[in-house]
Parts: structure tokens; C-alpha cells; sequence
């Protein structure tokens, strides 16, 4: 007798459709370009909502970033303008994005409007053994004023290091460098005004090197490899990071050197 079921042949059996796929690596990488990119591929340098999670990852250190040893390496390819997202791939943080544009370790001041132009490299500046280093090759185009050194993550991108801002609000506290003309400035203030300008070589190069004791609150620079007099004290803050800045058009600044634990 036969059953009330029927029975469907083997070779007419449908094997059911299986759901498709979702690549979430994908999507989870395609929002993360979203949210550090904003608009498009050129980003927002006065996006804060990007700014606050780079900020977050910044926080984080990891291997070979300034707490662990060298970090990176030459020839990497960074975004035109904006903000970047990993140190370990993008040496710049963020930069003026009217008037830089960075191509791997070099960002460069293409326009002269705004006047000045500041970034900051995607190297936080956490404790260590031994005291940071780094260091940066200038450009010079002209007679550009120009600054290298540490300072807080959300500084001003379109003001000068030395002055007060527009609201202003002291730099004091939140920018220390090097300036061209030979002072060491904490913000508007001349910390010391005895140490040497920069000695620029042919094609109006010089290279300046940073070496931060970020326990003891000290910043010390060299020139051409030579250790000049004079110091910063008390450089302290949250989210420090190395910077740099200029005015005029056309000078380069190339990160020849990550930041490191002094060998």
C-alpha cells in the first residue's frame, strides 16, 4: 500500500539555497574608513568626532610605536589631507588639510593661505625607560618660520605655535618646539632665546632631532645631529604628540626618524 507522502526521487532533490555570505570584515573596515575619513577620501581635519577615536587609539600603544621600539618604516604611502588612522601605516596624525598634503613620511605646505599650517605626527609619546628621539628633515622654502617639537593633540591647524589663539586662548601648555630663529618656545612665551638658529645646509635643509624625557617633563633638540644648549621643562599633557609648523608656501618636513627609545 502506498504512503500518503510522496517521495521525491534522489536525483530530484534540491539541495535548499544557502543564505548568502556577509563579509563583516569588510563592512566593519569600510565603516571604520567612513568614520576616520568623514566626507570622502580628503577627510575633516575639524572633524572632532574622528579626532576623538584616533585619539583612542592613540592611547593604545602597541608594538614598535614609542613605548616599544622603532616604529614603521620608509617609503609608506599616507592619505592627501585630513586625519590618518594607524601610525604603524600612516606616519601623520593630522594636518592642515586647506593647505598641506602629506605623501607617506613627508607632509608638505602647498598653499600659502592660511597663513600658518601645523601637523602632528601619529606617534604618541608615552613613558618609557629611556627618553624618546626623533627626528625631522625641513625643507625650508624662502625665509618660512618654522617650529618642530610636542604638543597637544587638538592644537589650532591654522595658527602659529607662538601665538596666542584666535579666541585668545594661551598656546602655554599646549605647544613646546624649536623655532628657526633660534628660541625655545613654550606656546607665545620665549622659554630661551640663546640657543642657535638653524643651520641650514645646501638646498636649504637641516635636520632637527627631538628627544623627549616624557617622566621628567624635558624636551631637548638637536641640530644636524649636534645637541644644543638650553630646555623645556615641565612639558606635560594628555594625547602629546610630536609637531610641526610653518607659514609661507612650499616647505617640506619629512620624518626621517620615528620616535624611539634613545639607544
Amino acid at each position: 500500500m502506498l504512503s500518503s507522502s510522496l517521495v521525491v526521487p534522489h536525483h530530484q532533490q534540491q539541495t535548499p539555497a544557502r543564505p548568502a555570505r556577509t563579509n563583516s570584515r569588510t563592512g566593519t573596515e569600510r565603516r571604520n574608513r567612513i568614520a576616520v575619513n568623514g566626507k570622502g577620501r580628503g577627510g575633516n581635519s575639524d572633524d572632532t568626532g574622528a579626532a576623538r577615536r584616533l585619539v583612542a587609539q592613540l592611547r593604545k600603544p602597541s608594538e614598535g610605536e614609542a613605548g616599544g621600539g622603532e616604529a614603521g618604516s620608509h617609503g609608506e604611502e599616507g592619505q592627501q589631507n585630513g586625519h590618518s588612522s594607524s601610525s604603524s601605516t600612516r606616519p601623520w596624525f593630522q594636518w592642515q588639510k586647506d593647505a598641506m598634503k602629506v605623501r607617506g613620511r613627508r607632509v608638505s605646505k602647498v598653499k600659502g593661505e592660511p597663513e600658518f599650517a601645523v601637523a602632528l605626527l601619529s606617534h604618541p609619546l608615552h613613558p618609557a625607560i629611556r627618553p624618546l628621539e626623533w627626528e625631522v628633515t625641513v625643507e625650508r622654502k624662502g625665509r618660512a618660520w618654522c617650529g618642530v617639537g610636542v604638543a597637544s593633540h587638538n592644537v589650532p591647524l591654522n595658527e602659529s605655535l607662538r601665538q596666542c589663539s584666535t579666541d585668545s586662548s594661551s598656546k602655554q601648555g599646549k605647544a613646546w618646539f624649536y623655532h628657526d630663529r633660534g628660541f625655545l618656545c613654550q606656546g607665545e612665551r620665549f622659554v630661551c632665546d640663546k640657543v642657535p638658529a638653524y643651520e641650514w645646509l645646501e638646498g636649504e635643509t637641516c635636520r632637527i632631532g627631538v628627544v623627549f624625557d616624557v617622566c621628567a617633563g624635558q624636551v631637548r633638540f638637536k641640530c644636524n645631529g649636534k645637541a644644543i644648549e638650553g630646555v623645556l621643562e615641565d612639558v606635560r599633557g594628555q594625547d602629546l604628540l610630536p609637531v610641526v609648523y610653518c607659514n609661507g608656501e612650499g616647505t617640506k618636513f619629512t620624518c626621517t626618524e620615528v620616535p624611539h627609545q634613545q639607544r
